[in-house]
């Protein structure tokens, strides 16, 4: 990082990598008491980075151009994700659900404010056939989308992206048969299917049952 001038003493705009390993050695285990850490971060609120001033005063409303969009869209789909990996996020998730059983049914609670446009479609689709049902409730380690009771239906609403990157698949098709050994009659529907042609789709998928 540059001085800010030939004869910069501040202190700071530069420090020496000496300075920094000394400064990063002395700090080594401490923490900061909440009470410091909110003073820091209301005195950097609305300040942008001295070292930059084209960068915006903060990161609210700032949207990356369309082209990085693309070049971090296509990164993404090269991530392949070890099959260990998964086995310890897998772990970590049932550790943490028996931990606290209540912790699945507080992520669907904070969610039920934030339908996607597809879900928001879906419900009002069978609102207007006049179904009763559930919206995104926990179930066991399982976060389920449209829970019909009195047909004992869970209606899954796929995401074309999501539910076709590698792994996915697989998980799903273990999902569904967990469910369905607990009596659950899963039916599946996908996002592109529910704009072509939504209503007609889930009263067939429904009735065929």
């Amino acid at each position: 990082m540059p001085k800010c001038s030939e004869n910069c003493k501040c202190g700071k705009h530069y420090k020496s990598p000496e300075h920094r390993a000394n400064l990063s050695k002395s700090l080594k285990g401490k923490k900061q008491s909440v009470e410091t850490r909110k003073k820091k971060s209301l005195a950097a609120k609305g300040k942008s980075h001295f070292w930059n001033k084209d960068l915006p005063q903060n990161k609210s409303g700032w949207k990356h151009s369309e082209e990085t969009r693309k070049v971090m869209s296509e990164k993404r789909k090269l991530r392949v994700t070890k099959d260990s990996t998964r086995e310890k996020i897998r772990e970590a998730g049932k550790k943490r659900h028996q931990e606290n059983p209540q912790f699945l049914a507080t992520i669907c609670q904070k969610r039920e404010n934030r339908k996607t446009k597809v879900e928001i479609k879906v419900d009002e689709i069978l609102t207007e056939l006049g179904y009763k049902f559930e919206y995104n409730p926990a179930h066991e380690r399982f976060q389920l989308d449209f829970v019909i009771k009195d047909l004992g239906v869970n209606l899954e609403v796929d995401g074309h992206h999501w539910h076709t990157i590698e792994g996915r698949p697989e998980w799903d098709k273990y999902r569904d048969e967990v469910l369905e050994s607990q009596g659950y009659k899963v039916v599946r529907i996908w996002d592109w299917e529910v704009w072509k042609n939504g209503e007609q789709l889930v009263e067939e998928r429904l009735l065929a049952i």
